[in-house]
């Protein structure tokens, strides 16, 4: 197994090139962003149901077009929309966060689960991953889901794991 023993010795390199492959899939996040394709018909009928509608309505009412999305995502969209105005660029603002923050949750996991190898992998994956990329540009609610999703994941792994010390760790294997 001398192959796979010089693949993973050296850990400086393998994390220097995770935070390459990080920073390429920021800046390709960032070009989907400021090079935005237009609404699909219903990311357009959900912003329009936002536009349309007040605060209250949000709670009470059904959306117009029979558009459905989490309230949570609803509230954050229409506070946004309506401080900055309803644009392509305010629409598409907080599913971009959550992409970047996805990205950095990716390599944080990565970073306490595996080895720098296995860290370089993992952050390789999500960053590759086109169902990631596409929901950072849309303007619906499952780049946020995902967002979430990895930092769930990232506070259990912390509680659990990292916050029981050594001696529990080691009785959990």
């Amino acid at each position: 197994m001398k192959i796979s023993k010089n693949i993973s010795a050296n850990s400086a390199l393998w994390t220097y090139l995770a935070i390459m492959v990080l920073a390429l899939g920021v800046l390709a996040r960032i070009y989907c962003y400021v090079w935005h394709k237009d609404l699909w018909l219903d990311e357009a009928m959900l912003a329009f149901s936002m536009y349309g509608i007040s605060f209250r309505e949000l709670f009470f009412a059904p959306l117009p077009f029979t558009q459905a999305a989490p309230l949570g995502f609803l509230l954050v969209s229409k506070t946004l929309g309506a401080v900055f105005g309803y644009s392509e660029w305010v629409l598409y603002f907080l599913p971009f966060v959550c992409g970047l923050g996805t990205l950095i949750l990716a390599y944080m996991i990565g970073k306490r689960l595996f080895s720098p190898f296995g860290c370089f992998v993992f952050v390789l994956l999500a960053v590759g991953n086109m169902g990631l990329l596409h929901y950072t540009t849309e303007f619906k609610q499952y780049g946020i889901e995902a967002f979430c999703s990895f930092l769930m994941i990232y506070i259990y792994i912390y509680i659990y794991i990292f916050a029981f010390g050594a001696k529990e760790q080691a009785a959990l294997s």
